[in-house]
Parts: C-alpha cells; sequence; structure tokens
C-alpha cells in the first residue's frame, strides 16, 4: 500500500515536576496508519522546548487545571 502523508497539528506531551505541558507541533503523519513522523528540525525544536521547560524558562499559558482526589 505504500506510506501516504499529509501534515497535522499534534500535541507533544511532557511531565515535569508535576506539570504537564503540552506543545501544539504541524507534523507528516501517515494517512494509513496514523504513525507520526518527526524529522530532525522538529526533533530538535522538541529538545530545545524540554530543556527551556526544565530550566523554569519558557513562554507558558494556562489552559485549564487539572485536580485530583485524595
Amino acid at each position: 500500500m505504500g506510506w501516504r502523508s499529509c501534515l497535522k497539528r499534534s500535541r507533544r506531551q511532557f511531565l515535569s515536576a508535576r506539570i504537564l505541558f503540552y506543545v501544539s507541533i504541524e507534523i507528516p503523519v501517515c494517512q494509513t496508519c496514523g504513525e507520526r513522523y518527526y524529522d530532525r528540525t522538529t526533533m530538535w525544536y522538541l529538545e530545545q522546548v524540554e530543556e527551556e521547560l526544565r530550566a523554569g524558562h519558557g513562554e507558558l499559558r494556562q489552559v485549564g487545571k487539572l485536580l485530583a482526589y485524595g
């Protein structure tokens, strides 16, 4: 069948010190199986974002709250 792709907006999540971060990215996704393709530029970007988050830097906005019971 082959690998056919189209660009889709996706979210990558990072967990740091009990805080969950979502990073919105646009990447190619296989139309047949849904596999995401992370090229070198995208991986470099995600690594930079992860480093900034771990260092406590970065431009963040609160989009909701998660509450835990117990």
